[in-house]
């Protein structure tokens, strides 16, 4: 009886499972038209979307770090170091943080935006003619901008096209490290690949000077401060130690001054892409990820709209 009695509840149990699982069936079926609509019209507005974005093109910068080979000071390396001068040999910040603080430094972005009119450069309307759109097909863009195209603006808007330039640039460009070879890549993204091409050479040629600037008004510093304590010294030796530190800093200074870019050496130049060669965007992905989000949104909605039916019921 007790095994009977087992049995009668676990059939019970798989009866109204089965019952529930006809109920979700037949509620999709219900609604299946309204399922249909929904993903029909999201998936055809993200296809809209896709048509009138153009496709996005890198071009990139291989640079190599520079290795300094400082001359042998003996402990006087050591002493400068205890004091906190650097002259060469390691222990140097390496120069893809460098560039990276430059990038994210408002300052400096202000100054470069300014010096090379970017923002009126990656806002003008005519910079779209180089754009690639998938299939050729540009009117949605073009109808875009036509009714979002801006006026006249007034100060506060300046400001704000300003800064919003610069977040433009900061993900835009980007600079990295292979931590095995020490390579460093140096990359900017445009939907004009001749731009793309032409904001990394202007970035790492003005931040690289930017830097030198830094580090040659450090070591003009550093060698007038022992130009004096020379004269002041009286000790053979300690003149002897202070030259030959005085002679490793104007050395560092020369190789600074001769390097195009800041503690690097390009290997590779950058190339406008070929319009085949795009980085993005994918299209494809965001297609199937629109329709298949769509179709779930919809079913839920439906089991949403028939649980509030219910409850209305009771």
């Amino acid at each position: 009886m007790q095994n009977m009695s087992v049995n009668n509840i676990q059939s019970q149990y798989i009866s109204e499972d089965e019952i529930d699982l006809k109920e979700l069936f037949n509620t999709i079926l219900k609604y299946k038209k309204h399922i249909f609509l929904f993903t029909t019209v999201v998936t055809i507005i993200t296809l809209m979307y896709i048509l009138s974005i153009p496709n996005v093109y890198k071009s990139e910068v291989t640079l190599s770090p520079q290795q300094e080979k400082s001359p042998s000071l003996g402990g006087l390396g050591a002493l400068a170091g205890m004091a906190g001068i650097d002259i060469g040999g390691g222990g140097s910040t390496s120069p893809d943080i460098s560039f990276n603080l430059v990038l994210n430094d408002f300052s400096f972005m202000r100054e470069f935006i300014n010096k090379h009119n970017l923002t009126k450069k990656l806002n003008d309307p005519k910079i779209s003619e180089n754009y690639t759109f998938a299939l050729g097909f540009r009117t949605l863009f073009d109808i875009k901008n036509g009714l979002f195209s801006k006026s006249e603006m007034n100060e506060e808007q300046i400001k704000a096209q300003l800064f919003e330039t610069y977040k433009l640039l900061t993900q835009s460009i980007s600079i990295s490290a292979d931590k095995k070879s020490l390579l460093i890549t140096a990359t900017a993204k445009h939907s004009d690949p001749t731009l793309a091409k032409y904001l990394i050479e202007i970035f790492l040629k003005d931040a690289s000077d930017y830097l030198i600037k830094i580090d040659l008004e450090d070591l003009d510093k550093k060698i007038t401060y022992y130009e004096t304590e020379l004269k002041k010294a009286t000790d053979p030796s300690l003149k002897a130690q202070l030259s030959q530190l005085m002679s490793a800093l104007i050395q560092k200074k020369v190789l600074i001054q001769a390097s195009e870019y800041y503690n690097v050496k390009q290997i590779i130049k950058p190339v406008v892409a070929h319009p085949k060669n795009k980085e993005g965007p994918k299209r494809a992905m965001i297609l199937i990820v629109s329709f298949v989000t769509s179709f779930i949104l919809s079913i839920f909605g439906v089991f949403f709209i028939e649980f509030i039916k219910a409850k209305k019921e009771e």
